[in-house]
């Protein structure tokens, strides 16, 4: 039997991509949930599924149902989260060189799916418990079924999706319209409903809008949470153009003006990419997260277009597709080493907490005063560890000097030196007066302190 050269390289490229990944995420994919983990894998039961409004924290419900049929078969492995977390960015990956490799372009394919990769969001968190992956593979499977012009029901299914991962990829419906004319109310009036029942029913059972918890905070103390200074708005594609992965695409896409503006779907494409983009602009928010979507839908416009150019110029195209191998390299090796920088925290967060937690049990030890990062970790069985009864924690920056908590069985942690946290001088100057230094957790360059008070003996063995 004559084997397909095309298969060979197929595979080929998917072997190198998955262990590239499976390299950047070796020292995540089994760790306990860690920071904003949380918030997006809260477990609850079928019969509760209904109030999904209650912990999905201002957002659409997609992402918590699926961690909750995940909680259903393995209630106490919350770090396989991780592992599944891993397999949707490699579906998203997988997705990407497949519909490139049926179109009989694997190099293009190649490199769009490494451009993704270096994506500094993806490249950080693809192993992460967060809803966002997710998000990118309805993104690519409406963007390359509405370029091979799929039938409505399924590009509906694919937007509906969409915004019941997250609510900013409405974005698409500007783009479908411009694409698709009168005929895209076949879509966008499904989405539509979908929208206004999600909406309803959030508001319906918690009496409030279904906004973002960080936005509804922003609303609640600041009265506004946008900014509609130019100067913001440049700053903010400034940032998304340098400090993403999209530079080299962006030179090139310049190039390609020209043919950008014949292209109706390409056009489309970018429009979407705008659409969502320009929410956060004057959000005034450059986190690499808010980076992500724009950054999928521009390079999945461009690496369209050259896939129509290759038609006319195969080796122009080739050309094109070996600089920005080379750009994704150079990337790569600057993101390692923050790559490696975060790992090393993630791992230090959790083994200091672990040892916390050994402390809290061998003293039977009931409330503690620290930052919101172990906070979380400790107050929220789910995360994966501990499981103790009763355990009081509290604010390290709501207290000072009148309110500090007084009890003998109360651990201070001091994590300042690690998270930046605003930690009250008047609080660090009366630890230094009442509470004697217990231990130093260490790691290299990490560390964290534990205080309790003078008088009180815990178990000192390390």
């Amino acid at each position: 039997m004559k084997i397909n050269s095309k298969h060979i390289y197929f595979l080929a490229a998917l072997i190198i991509l998955f262990l590239l990944q499976l390299y950047l995420n070796q020292g995540r994919i089994l760790i306990p949930l860690i920071g904003d983990e949380w918030y997006y894998c809260h477990p609850t039961s079928f019969k509760n599924i209904l109030d999904w409004p209650y912990y999905s924290f201002g957002h659409p419900p997609l992402y918590n149902v699926l961690t909750l049929f995940y909680y259903f078969f393995f209630p106490s492995s919350p770090q396989g989260l991780h592992v599944l977390s891993f397999a949707i960015s490699f579906i998203l990956i997988f997705i990407f060189m497949l519909y490139f490799y049926r179109k009989k372009s694997i190099l293009l394919g190649f490199t769009g799916a490494l451009l993704i990769i270096n994506n500094g969001y993806f490249f950080h968190n693809a192993s992460e418990a967060y809803p966002l992956q997710l998000g990118g593979v309805f993104i690519l499977l409406l963007v390359f079924g509405l370029k091979d012009k799929k039938s409505n029901k399924l590009i509906t299914s694919w937007a509906v999706l969409s915004f019941l991962t997250r609510e900013s990829l409405l974005s698409s419906i500007p783009g479908i319209m411009t694409l698709k004319g009168k005929k895209s109310l076949k879509v966008i009036i499904p989405v539509l409903v979908t929208v206004v029942l999600t909406y309803s029913y959030y508001y319906f059972v918690k009496n409030e809008m279904m906004i973002n918890s960080q936005v509804g905070h922003l609303l609640e103390n600041e009265k506004s949470f946008l900014n509609f200074q130019l100067s913001s708005i440049i700053n903010y594609y400034k940032h998304f153009i340098l400090k993403s992965n999209v530079t080299a695409l962006f030179v090139i896409g310049l190039l390609l003006i020209p043919k950008i503006f014949r292209s109706k779907y390409t056009l489309s494409i970018l429009l979407m990419a705008l659409a969502h983009s320009l929410f956060f602009a004057v959000y005034d928010s450059y986190s690499e997260r808010n980076f992500f979507y724009p950054s999928i839908y521009v390079i999945a416009a461009i690496t369209l277009l050259l896939l129509d150019e290759k038609k006319n110029s195969r080796k122009l195209v080739n050309i094109v597709c070996i600089v920005l191998l080379l750009f994704s390299g150079i990337n790569i090796k600057k993101n390692l080493r923050v790559n490696t920088e975060l790992t090393n925290k993630k791992q230090f967060e959790v083994t200091s907490t672990k040892e916390i937690v050994k402390i809290i049990k061998e003293n039977n030890i009931k409330k503690v005063l620290s930052s919101f990062d172990y906070n979380t970790k400790l107050l929220h069985k789910h995360m994966g560890y501990h499981n103790i009864q009763g355990l009081q924690l509290n604010d390290i920056q709501d207290y000072d000097k009148d309110s500090i908590i007084k009890d003998y069985k109360t651990l201070i942690i001091d994590d300042s030196k690690i998270f930046h946290t605003d930690t009250s001088p008047i609080l660090k100057n009366y630890m230094k007066e009442k509470y004697r230094l217990y231990k130093v957790i260490k790691d290299k360059d990490l560390s964290i302190e534990l205080y309790i008070i003078k008088g009180f003996e815990l178990n000192e063995r390390q």
